[in-house]
């Protein structure tokens, strides 16, 4: 099935609303769960690092390829800010589920916040 997911022209196509932002930031394509199999996203994740900043997780599926690069991530010393609403798991019941589980990590390993509050913040 993700094959055939992948393989669909249609299925892979930007939306209108990010399509004009491809050509001036990265778009890098995953085939795994984490998104930090790719070099090139370790690399950033260790450069905010290092200015002690954090890394903004959005995604989906929420229970798995998000789930899996945060923890993923807080392997390697990542601190996260997880926007809610930007992240979208199979159900309603998913995404409340790695809510749970990720307000249990905070405030050491994650931030659990909306994209309008993301967007308020002084240091954004």
């Amino acid at each position: 099935m993700n094959q055939a997911i992948n393989e669909h022209p249609v299925m892979n196509e930007f939306l209108p609303e990010i399509a004009r932002y491809v050509e001036d930031f990265p778009y890098i394509d995953k085939c795994t769960y984490s998104c930090f199999s790719n070099e090139y996203i370790r690399v950033a994740a260790d450069r905010s690092m290092v200015h002690g900043g954090s890394i903004v997780l959005t995604g989906v599926v929420a229970e798995c390829c998000v789930l899996a690069s945060f923890f993923e991530g807080t392997d390697a010393g990542y601190h996260f800010i997880y926007l809610t609403d930007a992240c979208a798991g199979v159900n309603a019941d998913s995404e409340q589920a790695v809510e749970t589980v990720l307000r249990g990590l905070a405030p050491l390993h994650v931030e659990l916040m909306t994209t309008e509050e993301y967007l308020q913040r002084d240091e954004v």
